[in-house]
C-alpha cells in the first residue's frame, strides 16, 4: 500500500504473509494467516456480514464494488480489497486476529516498522515471563522462611534468584528477608521497587 498504506511493513502472522498492493489487502491471505477458519471466506463475508460496508467504502470513495473488491479465480487468485475492508474482514475473522491487526496499523500511523512492533511484542512478553519468575521465587522464599526459617530462606535466595539470571551480590544482606520483606532488599542490586 502507498500514502495511508503499510506497503514497506512486512506482514506476518503466524507464519503467513498478507500482501498488499496499493490500497488493497490480500483478504484471502489474512484468511490463511488467520487459520482459514471455516464459513469465514472473504467471498462468505462479503455477500453476509460485511456487504453493507462495502458497498458503503465504495460509496463513499466514489468507487464500484469492483474497485473495492477484486476477486481472481484460478492460480495465484484471491480477494483483494480496499485496506478500510481488511481492517473490518479481520474483525469478523477473531478477536485475536483484529488486535493484531490494529496494532500493526497503530505502529504503521507511529512511524514504527512492524519488525519494530515485534520487538516490543518480545520485551513485553520477556518481561511478563520474568515478573511471574520473579513472583514464583518470592513465593518459594516465603514458604522458605515459613517453614525452615528466616536463616534457610536467606540461604537459598541467591541461589533462587540465580535461576532468573538474576545474581545477588554477597553485600546484599539479607536482614529485611528476616522481617519478612524481601522487597526492602531489591532495590540495592536490581533497580526495581514494586508499588
Amino acid at each position: 500500500m502507498k500514502g495511508n498504506s503499510l506497503h514497506n511493513a512486512c506482514l506476518a502472522y503466524n507464519g503467513h504473509a498478507i500482501r498488499d498492493r496499493g490500497k488493497t489487502v490480500s483478504l484471502t491471505d489474512m484468511w490463511k494467516a488467520a487459520g482459514s477458519p471455516e464459513n469465514r471466506e472473504p467471498w462468505n463475508w462479503s455477500r453476509k456480514e460485511g456487504a453493507e460496508f462495502v458497498e458503503f467504502v465504495a460509496a463513499s470513495h466514489n468507487l464500484t464494488m469492483e474497485q473495492v473488491m477484486i476477486t481472481k479465480k484460478g492460480k495465484g487468485g484471491g480477494t483483494w480489497a480496499h485496506w478500510q475492508l481488511a481492517m473490518a474482514y479481520a474483525k469478523y475473522l477473531s478477536p485475536e486476529f483484529h488486535a493484531w491487526c490494529n496494532s500493526v496499523v497503530r505502529a504503521h500511523m507511529e512511524g514504527r516498522t512492524h519488525q519494530a512492533l515485534l520487538a516490543d511484542r518480545q520485551n513485553e512478553a520477556l518481561l511478563k515471563i520474568r515478573i511471574t519468575a520473579c513472583n514464583a521465587v518470592t513465593r518459594l522464599l516465603g514458604e522458605a522462611r515459613r517453614n525452615g526459617g528466616a536463616q534457610y530462606a536467606a540461604h537459598i535466595m541467591p541461589a533462587a534468584f540465580e535461576m532468573l539470571g538474576i545474581r545477588v551480590p554477597d553485600s546484599v544482606i539479607p536482614a529485611p528477608l528476616r522481617q519478612g520483606n524481601l522487597f526492602d532488599a531489591l532495590p540495592s542490586w536490581s533497580g526495581h521497587r514494586p508499588n
